[in-house]
């Protein structure tokens, strides 16, 4: 929430695809870290800070996603909302199993995750936008 006008800047100066993925790789390590954290203090910045990468991640992909649908962009950010939440919704049952077995595997296979959709998204700035097609 305190970086979203920041995050939504970012994504005008230096693109949605690479604030998605730099959103997910800055997620990946923090989420990583958060595994090692030693203490509540740590943990509590950790925290903080996995909230700038989760507001860059989001800033980029909404930006994305009404981009993709021009004609729905209502329709396609609730599609991805859905979506974020039934994840947000089944997350516990991917992560608590590796959790219990050892914390650390735990966040490291989230971090995974986090770091494979930033690479994931690297292609699409290949990828000509609606707009620029139009022009």
């Amino acid at each position: 929430m305190l970086f979203g006008r920041a995050a939504g800047s970012a994504v005008d100066r230096f693109g949605r695809v690479q604030v998605t993925a730099g959103g997910a790789l800055v997620s990946a390590l923090i989420v990583t870290l958060l595994g090692l954290a030693g203490s509540p203090g740590v943990l509590a910045g950790l925290w903080f800070l996995a909230g700038v990468g989760s507001a860059l991640i989001w800033a980029g992909m909404n930006t994305l996603v009404v981009e993709a649908v021009p004609s729905n962009r209502a329709g396609a950010v609730s599609v991805v909302s859905g979506f974020k939440f039934a994840g947000h919704a089944v997350a516990p049952l991917a992560w608590l199993p590796l959790y219990h077995m050892d914390p650390e595997l735990g966040f490291a296979a989230a971090a995974v995750v986090a770091a494979l959709a930033g690479v994931l998204v690297l292609p699409l700035r290949r990828a000509p936008t609606r707009a620029t097609v139009a022009v």
